[in-house]
């Protein structure tokens, strides 16, 4: 659209992202980065170098060219640490980080010592704490959000916590392990003064965390996922604005 910003280039800490438009952009793209190490004195790492090939150039552009190794299709690449693909199944990648957390706490030993207070904190650093940075951006169904509880009432309950621990690239499924928590769940998340623990419900937590996004959008300042959000919001197909209240029409009371 005329008008509309055009963003090349995103830069945070270590990382950068280009948006190229086209596979001749990347020539000069590269002699931009090469202009950039020989200003700076710093050094491109060349293996982290990758692409996600979108449009037309999802079916040309598969494994190393030009330099670049390409996702496969329905797989990703990452920027600060968040994969983005073509196609990618939030689930599989769920299950494999799941799976990546569960061989790392599974050998935990001891538990049985420790009170109730001492493991919460436990699993909120270490189990929970190992997947919340994600839980901002990627989607889970409730599946994958019922996994993550369920192995969070193991290590929190059981006397000897085993997890299910499975092989990359499988479709996850629950730790069965039995166990018996001396308080019920439901009153286990409530308030210590009306009877409760303060124990954290994963499904509640990760949809609080999809609710800031909304927050974010209306609070002043601008962002290029703001103004994404502006035309799927307050524009209609052809461009025109459809809502002159501008973004506080979400706390409109609006059908549905």
């Amino acid at each position: 659209n005329k008008g509309a910003a055009i963003f090349k280039i995103l830069q945070f800490a270590e990382e950068t992202t280009l948006l190229l438009g086209s596979i001749e952009e990347l020539e000069p793209a590269k002699k931009a980065i090469d202009r950039w190490c020989t200003a700076t004195g710093m050094k491109e790492n060349l293996s982290k170098r990758e692409g996600l090939a979108m449009g037309k150039y999802r079916t040309s552009l598969r494994g190393t060219l030009h330099g670049v190794k390409w996702a496969p299709e329905g797989g990703w690449c990452t920027s600060l640490g968040v994969p983005i693909g073509n196609d990618m199944s939030d689930s599989l990648w769920w299950a494999d980080k799941i799976n990546e957390v569960r061989a790392k706490v599974d050998k935990w030993r001891g538990l049985d010592r420790v009170k109730f207070s001492g493991r919460a904190t436990l699993v909120q650093a270490y189990y929970y704490g190992r997947m919340r940075y994600w839980a901002y951006s990627l989607l889970q169904d409730n599946k994958t959000m019922a996994v993550i509880q369920r192995d969070a009432d193991v290590l929190t309950w059981a006397s000897e916590p085993s997890l299910n621990v499975q092989d990359k690239g499988e479709d996850l499924e629950k730790t069965e392990q039995r166990f018996r928590g001396w308080v019920a769940s439901k009153t286990a998340i409530g308030p210590r003064s009306k009877g409760g623990l303060n124990k954290m419900d994963w499904k509640i937590h990760t949809e609080s965390f999809l609710a800031e996004w909304v927050m974010r959008y209306l609070q002043p300042g601008e962002a290029g996922w703001k103004k994404i959000w502006d035309m799927y919001i307050l524009k209609d197909n052809q461009g025109r604005t459809r809502h002159p209240e501008g973004r506080n029409v979400l706390l409109h009371n609006l059908s549905a």
